[in-house]
């Protein structure tokens, strides 16, 4: 099955079709994601991720733009620094990257139906 699936994304140059998404990726983060995304064969899944797509396009239709100011690098944190203290400039970072889900999540809030997917992933994001 892995085979068939390989020969597949060779042909419909799934590589290049990853390569335009990421251009439209706001962060390196978001870039570095689009580029390792894999084809879904689950059924349910594909359907989830049509539905969640669709509400997040139209989400950004109304606004053209996240109010997205700043993501933080997290990769950058390792494990043993989970146990000592971040430098000033990581405290900063951090802060900036809560604005900016605080502002996703009350924008998201405010202009999708409660019972969207959307909102409902958006509405994990704690309150800080």
């Amino acid at each position: 099955m892995s085979n068939i699936l390989e020969k597949s994304k060779k042909t419909l140059e799934f590589d290049k079709i990853l390569s335009i998404l990421s251009t439209y990726a706001k962060t390196q983060q978001s870039q570095q994601l689009c580029l390792t995304l894999e084809p879904e064969t689950d059924y349910n899944k594909v359907q989830e991720a049509l539905t969640l797509t669709k509400e997040a396009k139209e989400l950004i239709d109304k606004l053209l733009e996240l109010p997205i100011d700043h993501l933080a690098d997290l990769t950058q944190i390792d494990n043993n620094q989970l146990n000592s203290y971040l430098s000033e400039k990581e405290l900063l970072s951090l802060a900036k990257s809560l604005r900016s889900a605080r502002l996703v999540k009350n924008y998201i809030r405010e202009n999708t139906l409660s019972d969207s997917l959307l909102s409902k992933i958006s509405a994990q994001i704690i309150k800080n």
